[in-house]
């Protein structure tokens, strides 16, 4: 134990993904408060633009975890 070391399991790459996975599902939650409160119809559009984005943001994950650069 004394001898050892820690790694991080993620590459720099796969951080950056899941941090923006953060916060485009922190703007999905607030959406859909608005939506609760608004109507869904009143943000239809905005809410498929951000799950359009979080599937964006999985596809290149998956992508980056299978070992392949996505830049």
């Amino acid at each position: 134990i004394t001898k050892g070391y820690v790694t991080n399991l993620f590459s720099e790459e796969e951080q950056l993904e899941k941090r923006q996975l953060i916060g485009v599902r922190n703007n999905l939650n607030q959406l859909v408060k608005l939506a609760h409160i608004g109507g869904f119809f009143n943000y239809k559009m905005e809410i498929d633009r951000v799950l359009n984005q979080i599937d964006e943001i999985l596809e290149r994950y998956n992508y980056v975890s299978k070992g392949k650069r996505i830049r």
